[in-house]
């Protein structure tokens, strides 16, 4: 549970100031140090820090994430300021060492708070995923009843019309037996939910948590792998990759977003989990799928990429540069399972590829895939007249898919297929 930040931050920074009012802090013993912007954000933490407490106890939590984005802008100001002025101004030496304090003492809260934030949005993420597969459930059992109230009307009516005319003790004898029948249907259709809502609180489980990365396992075989990536339009983004682990070994789709993050997948595979990392594949030329293949090539595990992508990564002088390449399928075993990466054509990118697990019907769909419901993220460099056309090919190429992990989301299902097609589409 994340710990409640107003009383810290109250008594960490506006605590160590004293001061409550922009007036207060121009007669405060700091005058020189501080200012009327610092002041004026230093008046605006506390008041939303106050009100991130109430968020907190009402359990709003899509609101928290919003306030902590708020409160970290906040401090980034107030750290900001404090270098201004120990850069710009003519300070004593003593409030020389005031000032280098508080610029350490806020770089400390803004990197705590970030990674509470990542953590509140994995949590939020794993709700929602949960709340999704629910829903699906729900649904799934409400046609089961329907196609049961069908059979119902239909037998009732079979049995009016051919039974009309006989003895009524027969015609009870023989409804009976018909209602008898579909109720152990019934008792069928309630046992395989049963059975399936078991089964799904099983494999859907976060296996392995720190503030740089999480592991959800999502099947026997396949687990997904969150790391964060700060970015300048979107702010601090999941970033998703694909996990197949089997007999001994593991094949990953997209490193997580920097080598420190990279190194504790490695080591929960290879050190926690006894497992020889055949290959890493990173799906594009991104550094939320490839920012962290320097510490895969410093443990000497071999790099996939299309030949595409390792053009791209040449051409603008990026250090990190997958291994070996492919033009368009590579197969891969592991553990004796089959693998697969392919290339169907551009959309987020213009060598987007998927990776895909038969053995399970999981799909690795990456930055190609967008949840339902999502907006269409970042497509800077995206060939839009493709990308439907793109996801077309793959929902034919895999008609059977039953689950898809996508780059920045959540697990979801063929339907996102559908929903990328459309919301892509020229």
């Amino acid at each position: 549970m994340i710990k409640s930040i107003d009383r810290e931050i109250k008594e960490s920074i506006i605590g160590k100031i004293k001061c409550k009012s922009i007036e207060e802090l121009q007669e405060s013993e700091h005058p020189d140090l501080i200012g009327y912007w610092q002041g004026d954000n230093c008046k605006n933490l506390c008041v939303m820090s106050n009100k991130f407490d109430e968020l907190y106890r009402t359990k709003k939590e899509d609101l928290r994430i919003t306030y902590y984005d708020d409160i970290i802008d906040c401090i980034h100001k107030i750290n900001a300021a404090f270098h201004w002025k120990y850069n710009n101004s003519n300070l004593s030496e003593d409030n020389k060492r005031k000032c280098l304090g508080y610029i350490s003492y806020t770089q400390i809260h803004i990197n705590r708070l970030q990674q509470q934030r990542n953590q509140l949005q994995c949590e939020e993420q794993q709700r929602q995923y949960e709340k999704q597969q629910r829903q699906y459930r729900f649904t799934l059992r409400v046609e089961a009843l329907a196609i049961v109230l069908a059979i119902v009307i239909a037998a009732i009516s079979f049995i009016l019309t051919h039974y009309s005319n006989i003895d009524t003790k027969i015609a009870n004898a023989l409804f009976d037996k018909k209602i008898n029948h579909l109720h152990s249907k019934i008792d069928t259709l309630y046992s395989f939910f049963k059975e399936s809502d078991n089964k799904y609180q099983k494999t859907q489980s976060i296996t392995y948590k720190s503030d740089a990365l999480t592991i959800i396992k999502i099947s026997e075989f396949v687990y997904k792998h969150i790391s964060h990536l700060t970015t300048k339009n979107f702010g601090i983004v999941p970033c998703n990759g694909m996990i197949v682990i089997s007999n001994g070994e593991a094949v990953i789709f997209d490193t997580p977003v920097d080598d420190k993050s990279a190194a504790e997948l490695v080591d929960w595979l290879t050190k926690s989990r006894k497992l020889n990392i055949v290959a890493i594949i990173p799906t594009h030329y991104h550094a939320d799928n490839l920012g962290g293949l320097n510490e895969f090539h410093r443990r000497d595990i071999a790099s996939y990429a299309l030949n595409k992508t390792i053009g791209i990564t040449k051409e603008r002088g990026l250090t990190t540069i997958p291994q070996n390449g492919f033009d368009e399928r590579l197969e891969l075993s592991v553990g004796g399972k089959e693998v697969l990466a392919q290339f169907f054509g551009g959309g987020h990118t213009v060598d987007n590829i998927i990776g895909y697990f038969p053995h399970d019907e999981i799909m690795f769909g990456g930055c190609l895939i967008t949840n339902v419901g999502a907006q269409k993220g970042n497509f800077a460099e995206a060939d839009l007249a493709e990308w439907s056309n793109t996801v077309k090919r793959i929902r034919t190429e895999f008609p059977n898919v039953r689950k898809v992990i996508t780059g920045h989301g959540t697990i979801g299902t063929i339907a996102d297929l559908d929903y990328t097609i459309e919301l892509f589409k020229q």
